[in-house]
């Protein structure tokens, strides 16, 4: 038996775990490190935490999740109103103390049509435009509510102009380049132009090497969900989100998760619902079907860690997916699996799928593997792979993506690192992963892809999967 943990644990940083003290009790069982800005700007409070957990452990990956741009009231002060009362709406980039009218951060305000709506989160409050003038909307409320501080709103029959990243979010993600985050999460995507423009905003700001995870939670994310797999390194689905905002019942969070893998691409599974964090067993139930389908990480959110004992909950979401499973057979994938238009990325995934089959036939005991962009490693794990797959790169931000693959255990090398080094070192690594268990024997499989990446740079290694037994490797 090896002591490798197959499903990867992503925990959200938040103010119960702040602590060095909590963090150094975690670092051995969480695998990536989430800082969410959705409402927040990044700070020194959250680049201490980065420097912490790098401290600890600097072979953790720290993921930075970043929000869509959203209208909200700025009004400092709360009031009601009533049906029939009138009230203008107007813009303000700031907090403002009056209440001779609504505020909001929307700048295209004259833009809105006359008989649009206003609704209000978390309010009854619903708002008519009867009128446009001197840049502000001249409004009757239709329906009685109350309005607060950074209460997001919403147009009805009118869909605003609004930034699928924003100016504070900018900010956010070059700050955070700067201070050690890895990959980034993008909770604003809405198209394939989207993901153009994003990565046209890293390659300007040094971030052409990020690694960057979709979450799929809008109707028009799934509008285009084939594209935004191809275009993205990763996905991630919020359970149960996929049923809310889709009447379509064959396209759930399991029918989006084998769309990722045919394609070789990593599924995220966030749980952020309070009833798992009262129901332990609850929470058990949920992950064992995503676990038989090789989910690759379960992402937990602050909203399930309780501040008096954040280790309880964290840790028991560890225990319930690493408990061993008998795992579905998923070789139904490779009948899809070539998906490419090159010649040189086909004979890739044929080399990946003949390591696979060659696994299964010869009773393979553990994979090694070189990978130059992290696809190899990737398309291994996607494909469900029950055995070790020890994956070596050069490149600290591949290193820090195939942190999060199924079944498999990262190692960063040296440009120097050569063909033999990969099989002496490999050797090493498997007999620390099998704690020494294993036969002289015993069958490995080394696999090498002619992987390019995105300068057209290859990895100068042949294609090809080759079986050795331990002794003579």
């Amino acid at each position: 038996m090896n002591n490798l943990d197959y499903v990867k644990l992503i925990a959200t940083v938040s103010k119960p775990l702040s602590k060095e003290t909590i963090l150094s009790k975690l670092i051995n069982f969480v695998t990536v490190f989430r800082v969410n800005l959705a409402d927040k700007v990044f700070d020194d409070y959250q680049k201490k935490y980065i420097d912490t957990i790098l401290k600890l452990d600097n072979s953790k990956t720290i993921m930075f999740e970043t929000k869509w741009e959203e209208i909200k009231v700025k009004n400092i002060n709360p009031f009601s109103l009533k049906e029939n009362d009138a009230i203008i709406v107007d813009f303000s980039e700031f907090k403002e103390e009056e209440n001779d009218a609504i505020y909001i951060n929307y700048g295209y305000i004259p833009d809105v049509p006359v008989g649009a709506k206003i609704g209000f989160l978390d309010s009854d409050l619903i708002l008519q435009v009867k009128s446009v003038r001197n840049d502000k909307l001249y409004c009757v409320v239709t329906s009685a509510g109350k309005i607060w501080l950074n209460q997001i709103l919403k147009f009805i029959d009118y869909k605003p102009k609004l930034s699928f990243l924003s100016e504070k979010d900018k900010k956010n993600v070059i700050w955070g380049l700067q201070s050690g985050v890895n990959l980034l999460a993008a909770s604003s995507v809405k198209s394939p132009e989207d993901i153009e423009d994003l990565r046209s905003f890293l390659e300007k700001n040094n971030g052409e090497w990020v690694k960057l995870f979709i979450r799929i939670h809008t109707k028009s994310s799934l509008k285009h969900l084939d594209e935004i797999i191809s275009m993205s390194d990763g996905i991630i689905v919020t359970h149960g989100k996929i049923q809310e905002i889709t009447e379509d019942k064959s396209l759930d969070e399991f029918a989006i998760l084998e769309k990722c893998k045919a394609k070789g691409k990593p599924f995220v599974l966030c749980i952020n619902g309070q009833t798992y964090k009262d129901n332990k067993k609850k929470l058990d139930r949920l992950v064992v079907p995503y676990k038989e389908k090789w989910v690759d990480s379960f992402m937990v959110t602050e909203k399930i860690v309780d501040e008096e004992n954040p280790l309880d909950d964290i840790l028991h979401t560890y225990d319930a997916i690493t408990q061993p499973i008998s795992p579905i057979d998923v070789s139904y994938r490779l009948d899809n699996y070539y998906n490419s238009d090159s010649e040189d990325q086909e004979l890739n995934d044929y080399v990946v799928y003949s390591a696979h089959r060659i696994t299964k036939e010869l009773n393979i005991k553990a994979i090694i593997c070189y990978t130059h962009d992290g696809s190899t490693a990737a398309k291994l794990a996607s494909l469900g792979s029950e055995i070790p797959v020890i994956a070596f790169t050069k490149s600290d931000p591949v290193y820090r993506f195939i942190n999060m693959l199924w079944g498999v255990k990262w190692y960063k090398i040296s440009q120097t690192f050569n063909d033999s080094w990969l099989k002496r070192i490999g050797k090493e690594m498997i007999r620390i992963i099998f704690k020494g268990n294993i036969s002289l024997d015993d069958k490995v499989l080394i696999v090498q892809t002619q992987e390019v990446d995105k300068w057209g740079e290859y990895a100068n290694i042949v294609n090809g999967a080759e079986v050795y037994k331990f002794k003579n490797i």
